[in-house]
Parts: structure tokens; sequence; C-alpha cells
């Protein structure tokens, strides 16, 4: 008689576990890589880094609201003009059409509008310079058939009664307070409760 048997094959082993294993490594790495392209691309973008000419981004809330922008941009809004030594916040009022600073790693920056011409700024006027007036803002400029002159300028005083400053210079017709911008996550004054500078004006005989 002859005996027969039947051989059950053994089932093949699913291979999803594995499939699942490496789709998610696949991820993990993915995901460490985007982290460190986005950490470069971030870092190339921190305005610590930017050189004089470079432009800026602000954006409130930020924890660095400042970033270095393409100047073509309608994004960008501001151009560095040089840096300052962190320690000295208000260094910056040395640097020509200097209107508001923010803090960096690399010290403090110095900026302006974008469009805004350095050279007509006001931060670094002198006595017997001209400006004009033009609302509330001021510009620097020649003096040749500019509005005012300055007689006096007085450096980091208080808001209250300013005029008080000028009555040595029997022919001010007016003052003009000015303060810098330092700007971190939203903007405000540094000089809330004073002027950096206060112009003692009169008229312009040029």
């Amino acid at each position: 008689m002859t005996q027969s048997s039947t051989v059950t094959p053994n089932p093949k082993k699913s291979d999803k576990t594995g499939k699942l294993s490496a789709i998610f490594l696949v991820i993990v790495i993915g995901g460490i890589v985007g982290s460190i392209i986005y950490g470069y691309v971030s870092g190339q973008k921190d305005i610590a880094k930017a050189n004089v000419g470079d432009c800026a981004v602000y954006k409130a809330g930020e924890d660095k609201p400042y970033t270095i922008g393409s100047c073509d941009s309608d994004d960008a809004k501001y151009k560095v003009l040089g840096f300052a030594n962190a320690a000295e916040r208000q260094s910056c009022l040395d640097v020509a059409g200097t209107t508001r600073t923010v803090s960096s790693t690399s010290g403090t920056v110095c900026m302006t509008d974008k469009n805004a011409d350095p050279q007509q700024g006001i931060n670094t006027i002198k006595v017997g310079d001209c400006m004009n007036l033009t609302g509330n803002d001021a510009e620097k400029a020649n003096c040749t058939g500019a509005e005012y002159k300055v007689l006096k300028r007085v450096d980091g005083t208080s808001k209250v009664n300013p005029a008080s400053r000028c009555t040595d210079e029997p022919d001010t017709t007016m003052y003009y307070g000015w303060g810098i911008e330092q700007t971190g996550n939203s903007p405000y004054r540094i000089t809330a409760v004073g002027y950096d500078r206060l112009f003692c004006l009169g008229p312009n005989q040029s």
C-alpha cells in the first residue's frame, strides 16, 4: 500500500513591517535634513550677518523680527547703514541717516527706510547746517534755499518744556525734537521721555 503525504508550504512572511520601517526611516531622515537646510537658510538671513547696503524685512511678533531680504522685494522696507557696539546702543546716532536700530548678536544694527537718502538724515546735523520741515518730518538740506538754519543742538534732553533749551539763542523761532527708534518684537521708541536730538531753529538767510 502506497502512502502519500501532503506537504503544506510555509506561508510567505509579510514584508509590510519592513516596508513601514523603511518609510518611517525615510521620513525621519527627511525631517532631519529638512531641519538642517531650514536652519542654514534661516541663519543666512540673520540680520547679524548683514553687510552695509543690505536690505531688511521686518515681521512683527517674530523672535528675530528683522531678516536680510532682497532689496528688490517690496517686503524689504529698510536698509542697513552700519553696526555699533551693543553696549553703546545710541552710537548709531553717529551713523548718518539712522532712524531705527535693533540689537543683534554682532551688535546694534543701524538702519533707515530703504528708499531714504542717508545724507538727508538729521541725526548728524550740527550747528550751522540747514534743514527743511514737511509736516512732522525733517531732512537735512543744502543751505541754499533751505527753510531753517540750526542755531543750537542739544543731545539727549527731556521732552518737558524743550523750548527752554533754546532761550539762549534769541533768533530761535521754533524747535524740532527727534529720537531714534529701537525695535524688537514690536516697534517702540527708546526716547519716550526724551529727545536724542533737539534743534533750535531760526530762519535761514542764505
